[in-house]
């Protein structure tokens, strides 16, 4: 973890999980010393590793979730510990009074981490959240599970070894289990990379909708196994803004123009820029009324809102072409060709209106 941390120094998250794995190995190693170094030091400073860590382990879940960091709470379980560990050492004479303790505060502490990536998967849903919900799960189920042998068949320790074999069998598998988690943690940050990596590929930088591969990929086997709508839309006189407003003048009326058409979009609509001023819509199968008065919808909204530019304000229009599919397997490309027959129809019929239909015409004419 702390490797990864070191080709990526600006994520918190990975660097609390540095952190708090380090803090757990520190912990492991001091109660494998036991019998060796003092008993303070093996279970007393050894525990109280183990709880920070994982403290610091929970807050870096929260942080990769852009949730808040209660960085005081991450250190109440190491001081509960503490505080018993020296106030109240009668307590700790007994190894099932410190079995019992140290389980129930796992426990607890287990319960907040796999609280914490529930909601987080509500957010985003990658699948190393499950396996690491489930191995918390069973890492808990296990833990109770020795709590309750432990009060059927006591645990001696001689120089801090245990002496019943059970105890050695359940710590394997906790390690084990525990180990799986580590790795789930490092898949659960590669899985966001890929996401991030992937969305990236598929997005407009300038508007944030999709790119036009993104809507090939996407809308090529929607079209071809149930037909639909597909729509080009184009900016009406776009140089002209470019001329007057400057490349970020006509860059912010991209972003409005797409923001518009997003607001008026159901989630099953796949909406791109195809190039420059142009933009491709992808209706599922309706009826060619609703589809035209859905079109309409937008160009009235996009013809009647102005764009505040600084100290200008920008008005534009718009022109859709639209070629309706009843039947399945047309391809894409052809049901583009017919859309952009409809578009040219559209500006040679004087721009800032809607066009439908497959008929074919010279396509020479205007094109801005």
């Amino acid at each position: 973890m702390a490797i990864s941390w070191c080709f990526d120094k600006k994520s918190q998250d990975v660097a609390l999980w540095a952190i708090g794995y380090s803090l757990l190995s520190i912990g492991q190693m001091l109660q494998s010393l036991r019998g060796i170094v003092p008993e303070s030091i093996g279970s007393g400073a050894g525990v109280m590793f183990i709880f920070v860590g994982i403290g610091i382990v929970w807050i870096g879940f929260r942080a990769f979730d852009g949730f808040s960091r209660p960085y005081v709470v991450a250190f109440v379980p190491a001081a509960v510990w503490i505080t018993l560990y020296f106030g109240a050492p009668q307590i700790f004479n007994l190894p099932n009074n410190r079995i019992t303790l140290f389980s129930l505060i796992i426990v607890a502490q287990l319960a907040t981490i796999m609280l914490s990536i529930w909601h987080g998967w509500k957010r985003e849903r990658l699948p190393s959240r499950i396996l690491i919900i489930i191995l918390g799960a069973v890492y808990c189920v296990i833990t109770v599970v020795k709590v309750a042998i432990s009060l059927f068949y006591p645990l001696t320790e001689v120089n801090g070894i245990a002496l019943m074999s059970w105890y050695g069998v359940l710590m394997f598998i906790l390690y084990a289990n525990a180990l799986g988690m580590g790795f789930g943690v490092f898949a659960l940050g590669r899985e966001r990379s890929l996401r991030q990596y992937k969305h990236a590929s598929e997005t407009d930088m300038l508007t944030g909708v999709l790119n036009r591969r993104a809507f090939y990929d996407r809308a090529s086997k929607k079209f071809a196994e149930a037909g639909g709508t597909l729509a080009l839309i184009d900016l009406d006189h776009f140089k002209h803004v470019n001329d007057r407003y400057g490349h970020a003048g006509g860059d912010e009326v991209l972003r409005r123009f797409t923001a518009m058409v997003s607001n008026h979009m159901t989630k099953d609509m796949i909406f791109c820029r195809m190039g420059g001023e142009e933009f491709g819509l992808f209706i599922p199968q309706s009826h060619i009324s609703e589809i035209i008065n859905f079109c309409e919808s937008i160009r009235s909204t996009v013809s009647q809102t102005p764009i505040i530019w600084k100290d200008e304000t920008i008005h534009i229009t718009i022109s859709i072409g639209i070629f309706h599919e009843r039947y399945v397997g047309k391809g894409l490309e052809t049901g583009l060709m017919h859309a952009d027959t409809s578009l040219y129809r559209a500006k040679n019929q004087g721009r800032n209106c809607v066009v439908s239909g497959p008929a074919m015409v010279e396509t020479n004419a205007i094109i801005a």
